[in-house]
């Protein structure tokens, strides 16, 4: 993506991780690139982890598990994981992140945020 720093490290160690899946190319990651940053800057206790789907190792292959279309966000904790698809506004993101930090049950998978 022009512009946009790519990496498959997390930025930070926590408790709670954000995998971005993205497909070079796609106009629709090059929208969520820049908005995947600023959460970044806004949220430091979020490590987050971008890659492109064709390098997905196994466990992040699990974690996209059942999702279709790109990009692809998963926040994910111990056996707790909440997946968004499509396009998502930063105010869309953080109401997902503030989602899954509630999140009893182990998997939620929600559709695209994108308003």
């Amino acid at each position: 993506m022009p512009g946009v720093t790519l990496t498959n490290t997390p930025t930070l160690v926590g408790s709670v991780r954000l995998l971005f899946a993205y497909s070079p190319g796609c106009s629709h990651c090059e929208y969520q690139g820049p908005i995947i940053h600023e959460f970044e800057t806004k949220h430091p206790e979020v490590a987050v982890t971008w890659v492109e789907v064709y390098e997905l190792n196994e466990e992040q292959k699990g974690l996209v598990e059942g999702t279709s279309g790109h990009p692809v966000m998963v926040f994910h904790a111990e056996d707790r994981k909440r997946q968004i698809v499509g396009e998502t506004p930063l105010a869309g993101l953080e109401g997902e992140y503030q989602a899954f930090q509630s999140q009893v049950s182990p998997k939620i998978t929600t559709g695209s945020s994108k308003t």
